[in-house]
């Protein structure tokens, strides 16, 4: 016996699709052939072809947002007015969005002269792109348009108005803050003047800080006098009190009375008389005296201690009137240094803000480092990318109607359709008779 036949459906498959590829070929072929045709006549005959230039700006002034958030943050004085003098920081974000702004579209089509009826801020604002060239501080300007000369004028154009726009919105800005610091600056002199003029008359009055500074230092010297007086009014009192002390214990050892015998001249005899003690009353007169030298000197020691109590106590007020008039000269003087100092933070801020204006800021801040030129090739269409687009999808296109035609087909056109369709086999088959045939057999 023969072995059987093993067959591999997946060949079997393959041939069946190539069979339907080729059945369908002419239908493949005429899709496909349409396609790259309609795609090269749009390509070379239909669409307009679109050129592209490009201009490139350079920003020379970058400003870290980080570092304009922190200076911002600062609470002081100069921080405060550098915030309201300060230019508008413009990052690379800012300033490719500024570009394309409506004004700055109106300004390029009048320079150009370019109709009005075709071109608006929109539509040509739509011709432009801009992009920030990564990891640089370089701005990339492209305009597309269908005439080379015109994209290269618009793209050139645009950069150099955009340059002017920043130039007049910053010197708009300068001039706005130099009105701000001009008044602030004229209201701060007024405020110095006033308050100068108060401190000057507050230190020119009668009794002011010198006077009663001098007041006092005369006071003190009186006070320390009467002190060193009083010290040595207190040593005679004790010396005096001493021998005062010393006379009394004296007296009291002496008596005050004698005896002495006299001759009686009458009697002729000798008598014992009594008298005072030359010695007692010389004592007592010492003692006496310096009772009065003690009184005395307790009296002007009771004088000079109220010399010195008086002294100590217009001192006391004395300084508190001067500490009360000290306390009202800092607080005017600090208020005159205050004024002082922000009107001189103004005066800089302002010949900073003057010496900013002489200079053209476009050119400082931006520059124009690649102008555009007319280019010669168009980037679109792409034509041979455009054909080849189109015989692919072409292709795609009419295989898949050819294989959807084939599986819809269910007419039976031949033996194998039997088979395929019914499973039957087939027994036998009648051949189409031709009319050439039935004539030469008499049919």
């Amino acid at each position: 016996m023969d072995k059987p036949e093993f067959v591999d459906l997946e060949s079997i498959d393959l041939r069946v699709y190539l069979k339907i590829l080729l059945k369908r070929k002419w239908l493949i072929a005429g899709i496909t052939l349409l396609a790259v045709m309609t795609s090269g006549i749009l390509s070379f005959f239909v669409l307009s072809p679109v050129y592209q230039s490009k201009t490139v700006i350079m920003v020379k002034e970058y400003q870290d947002p980080k570092a304009t958030q922190r200076q911002d943050q600062s609470d002081d004085l100069e921080g405060v007015v550098s915030s309201l003098s300060r230019l508008p920081q413009m990052t690379i974000k800012t300033y490719v969005g500024q570009i394309k702004n409506e004004a700055l579209m109106r300004n390029v089509i009048q320079a150009l002269k370019l109709d009005q009826a075709i071109y608006d801020p929109n539509t040509l604002a739509g011709l432009i792109d801009v992009k920030a060239v990564p990891e640089t501080n370089l701005i990339e300007l492209s305009v597309k348009n269908n005439d080379p000369v015109l994209a290269a004028k618009i793209a050139n154009t645009t950069a150099e108005k955009f340059l002017e726009f920043v130039g007049s919105a910053n010197e708009q800005q300068l001039v706005r803050s130099a009105e701000f610091l001009t008044k602030q600056l004229s209201e701060k002199n007024k405020e110095l003047n006033i308050a100068a003029g108060e401190l000057n008359k507050y230190r020119n009055q009668a009794r002011n800080v010198a006077f009663l500074e001098q007041e006092a230092q005369n006071k003190n010297n009186n006070l320390a006098n009467s002190q060193s007086r009083l010290l040595l009014v207190e040593a005679d009192y004790q010396q005096s009190l001493a021998g005062k002390t010393a006379a009394e214990q004296r007296l009291k050892t002496v008596p005050q009375k004698i005896s002495i015998k006299k001759l009686d001249p009458e009697t002729g005899k000798l008598i014992e008389t009594e008298e005072i003690n030359p010695a007692y009353a010389e004592l007592s007169r010492l003692f006496a005296q310096q009772e009065v030298e003690l009184a005395q000197i307790e009296a002007k020691k009771n004088s000079i201690n109220g010399q010195v109590e008086k002294l100590q106590n217009e001192l006391k007020t004395l300084q508190a009137e001067l500490s009360s008039k000290r306390e009202t000269d800092t607080l005017l003087q600090e208020k005159v240094d205050q004024i002082k100092q922000t009107r001189d933070v103004l005066a800089e801020k302002l010949t900073q803000v003057e010496i900013v204006k002489a200079v053209n800021l476009s050119q400082t801040s931006l520059q124009i480092v690649t102008p555009a030129y007319p280019q010669n090739n168009p980037i679109s269409p792409r034509k041979m990318l455009n054909i080849a687009i189109a015989l692919v999808l072409g292709l795609m296109i009419s295989v898949g109607l050819a294989l959807i035609l084939e599986l819809t087909d269910n007419t039976i056109n031949k033996a194998e359709d039997v088979e395929q369709h019914l499973g039957l086999p087939i027994l036998g088959a009648i051949p189409l008779a031709q009319a050439e045939d039935m004539e030469q057999e008499g049919v």
